[in-house]
Order: structure tokens, then sequence, then C-alpha cells
């Protein structure tokens, strides 16, 4: 995923009602149970309740905590990234040192 597609996602979970977000049969209620999403369609009523439980799993605090997390993680294998880029070349350079 992208930067740019990050930040549309997160800027889409900013924008959506705040959770917390309840799976309540076929649909999708917030906290003062009002409907967020009606998943009714031809799948089956199975189908349908965990394309709703999904949903509500999927809230704005938990794409925002998820893209917070992502952002970390990318931060520590870039500079891991850096670090042994550093010493790969310093390696490299003593051993230029020992063959001459």
């Amino acid at each position: 995923m992208t930067d740019a597609e990050l930040d549309a996602l997160e800027a889409a979970a900013k924008s959506a009602t705040p959770g917390p977000w309840k799976a309540v049969g076929q649909c999708v209620a917030d906290s003062d149970r009002y409907v967020l999403a009606n998943c009714n369609t031809n799948f089956s009523k199975g189908q349908v309740v965990s394309n709703a439980a999904y949903i509500a799993a999927a809230n704005p605090a938990a794409i925002l905590e998820l893209i917070a997390e992502l952002r970390q993680a990318r931060a520590i294998v870039e500079a891991s990234y850096g670090m042994i880029k550093k010493a790969v070349d310093r390696a490299a350079a003593k051993e230029a040192v020992c063959q001459k």
C-alpha cells in the first residue's frame, strides 16, 4: 500500500462516524444504535451477519490504529536498513584496506 493510499484511507477513517461500531444482526450501528450500514443482500443470512461483523470490526479507530502501526513498522525497517547499509559499507571498506 502506497503512502498516498494510506493517506486516503486515514482521511476516510477520520471523516467516518466515530466508533465504537457494533454488528446488530444484518446491520452495523454506532454506540447510539444508529444504523451506519445495512448489509441485507442476496447472500445467505449467515454471510450477511458475518459481513456486518467484519465491517463493525474495521471501524475507524481500528483502521487508524493499523495505519499508525504500519507507519511505525515502516520507519523501523527504514532505520534498520540504513544501519545495516552503513555496517556493510564499513565492512567493505575495511576489507578493501586489508586487501591492499
